[in-house]
């Protein structure tokens, strides 16, 4: 699935994208912002995908001088289900989080990175998982990364890249400048134990010493 819209899942034409960015935005829009939004599709075909959105009562439209605003109807009877299927996203980073605080010698760090943390990932993307132990974890942990990794892709579809090193290993990362460090730095999005950036900072004090 495209982790980055989700919607596009269940609504795979540009209804679903133009729907998922009038679910974003806290205030009404207008359609040349709607329009500016969308990663694909013209004018007049955001201008058809709103009045089909309104049509169903999805979204609303309310005239204002010679523009029309538009907005998600959060009123909906079905807007549980797509704020539901809108917020994936973050149910598997809390979902990865709680399977990880539930085993018996959990991982030191875990964070995302890459498309999906980023936010521009498509439907083939994997799913780049870094879990950083403080040293090397017991065999057991194999059979349990090996089924967090089979779980989520059969909840999304997508294949996991499962990066697991030691604070050793993220030592040594970090003395050879590797440039995963810095996309690290950059895209690594938190789910569960110490933050990696404070892992990154605290290699970088030890290689100094």
């Amino acid at each position: 699935m495209d982790l980055s819209n989700p919607l596009s899942s269940l609504i795979p034409s540009l209804d679903g994208e133009v729907l998922a960015i009038l679910a974003d935005s806290p205030i009404e829009l207008p359609l040349r912002r709607v329009a500016a939004a969308v990663s694909r599709g013209s004018v007049s075909g955001v201008r058809l995908a709103l009045q089909r959105l309104v049509a169903h009562g999805l979204a609303t439209a309310r005239p204002l001088g010679n523009a029309i605003l538009f907005s998600a109807n959060r009123d909906h009877l079905l807007w549980p289900a797509i704020e539901l299927a809108h917020s994936a996203r973050e149910s598997l980073y809390l979902h990865i989080s709680n399977q990880l605080g539930g085993w018996d010698s959990p991982p030191l760090s875990a964070s995302v990175f890459g498309s999906v943390a980023r936010g521009d990932s498509r439907p083939d993307s994997d799913i780049d998982l870094l879990l950083l132990w403080r040293d090397r974890p017991a065999d057991s942990a194999d059979d349990a990364q090996y089924d967090l990794s089979r779980n989520l892709t059969l909840m999304t579809g997508n294949s996991v890249q499962l990066y697991s090193l030691t604070r050793a290993e993220l030592d040594d990362h970090v003395r050879a400048r590797e440039p995963i460090v810095e996309t690290w730095r950059k895209e690594a999005r938190h789910l569960y134990g110490v933050p990696l950036i404070d892992e990154v900072k605290d290699a970088e004090r030890r290689i100094q010493e």
